[in-house]
């Protein structure tokens, strides 16, 4: 899908499920709205420019999205 995320079609269906994540699981917390979000993981990475835009319209703030969360676990 990231290969081709330039079809509208794509990039509307990532959109639209990045929106689904947020209506039913992330908006459910009031105290996203307080403080910034950090994502982990290759889907949010690939995608952030969606995944940025959805949080934009929907008043939420990333802070920092990383591919892996491998670095930060290893000292």
């Amino acid at each position: 899908v990231h290969q081709n995320i330039e079809e509208k079609y794509l990039s509307q269906l990532v959109y639209s499920c990045f929106a689904n994540l947020f209506d039913k699981h992330i908006c459910k917390h009031k105290e996203v709205f307080q403080h910034k979000l950090f994502c982990v993981g290759s889907i949010a990475y690939y995608f952030k420019d969606i995944l940025l835009k959805v949080a934009q319209s929907k008043g939420i703030t990333i802070s920092k999205i990383i591919k892996t969360s491998k670095p930060y676990l290893t000292t």
